[in-house]
């Protein structure tokens, strides 16, 4: 697959060409680690004589995400700096919104405010900027100006599901229980059970009692995702709260076959339970 979006990428149009080679980078990450993708990065901004603005706000991006966050900020300035950017318009507000969700990240909420508030004024349906803002609002309860903003990105992109599980805080923060289950069901859907989103949908029904749905919503996330660890606590967690203690012990005995230190830890935390289950408490 690699070697195929190579050969797309020496073919591509230059209106093209960004979008295969972010492709190849994400493919990379996945596939070979964030260090491939850096040094392709790296490569393909040293094979040009005119520096790629947008390929530094990926590295710059992708540095960040490998824990390098003073540069990876570092590197997003430089590539915004007014004096040298040849950034502007959609571009422009993607890596603004990017540099944001860095500076919060790293502590710096007041810089990231103002990013926001200056990407808005530029494009008022901005996606990113609007989630991070509904965010904001959520915390200080005015969910029903965050459910406008999140309206505006659902209108955009009805299909994404970070915006959905951002509504789904507000209507829970806003005391609607049955459209913060709607929207986070929704988001899952939409994900094609992803792990993140499976988790925050089965811990809202446990909340609840409702332990069947969680227990379908987990199993379902496993199809996709087998051996995840996180999903095979929390199913193992559904099962004791049903008193299954043979599913328990299926998914402790899953457990135990991952060889992980994180795995095993939880392994024996099931097994642990089972035995006080079964043989008492003292």
């Amino acid at each position: 697959a690699v070697a195929f979006l190579e050969r797309l990428l020496r073919d591509a149009t230059p209106e093209d060409a960004n979008g295969t080679f972010f492709s190849l980078i994400n493919l990379l990450r996945q596939t070979e680690g964030p260090d491939a993708a850096l040094a392709r990065i790296d490569a393909a901004l040293s094979d040009n004589q005119v520096q790629d603005q947008i390929r530094q706000t990926l590295r710059a991006n992708l540095l960040f995400e490998m824990g390098q966050r003073d540069e990876g900020i570092a590197a997003m300035k430089a590539t915004l700096d007014p004096d040298e950017t040849t950034l502007e318009g959609i571009e422009l507000s993607k890596a603004q919104a990017a540099l944001a969700q860095m500076l919060l990240a790293n502590g710096d909420e007041p810089g990231a405010r103002q990013l926001v508030d200056d990407v808005l004024a530029q494009d008022a349906t901005h996606p990113n900027a609007l989630k991070m803002r509904a965010n904001w609002r959520i915390s200080a309860d005015d969910t029903t100006a965050a459910i406008n903003d999140l309206r505006l990105v659902l209108d955009r992109n009805p299909d994404d599901a970070h915006a959905m599980v951002l509504m789904s805080n507000a209507y829970g923060r806003a005391g609607n229980q049955d459209l913060k289950q709607n929207f986070l069901a929704r988001a899952t859907e939409i994900s094609n059970n992803a792990p993140q989103y499976a988790l925050m949908q089965a811990r809202v029904l446990m909340d609840v009692g409702q332990y069947l749905q969680a227990e379908n919503v987990l199993i379902s996330s496993l199809r996709i995702v087998p051996g995840q660890v996180e999903i095979l606590k929390t199913l193992g967690q559904v099962y004791l709260n049903l008193d299954d203690l043979p599913r328990t012990q299926h998914v402790a005995e899953t457990l135990a076959r991952i060889q992980t230190e994180d795995a095993q830890t939880e392994a024996q935390a099931l097994r642990t339970e089972l035995v006080a289950r079964r043989l008492g408490v003292d």
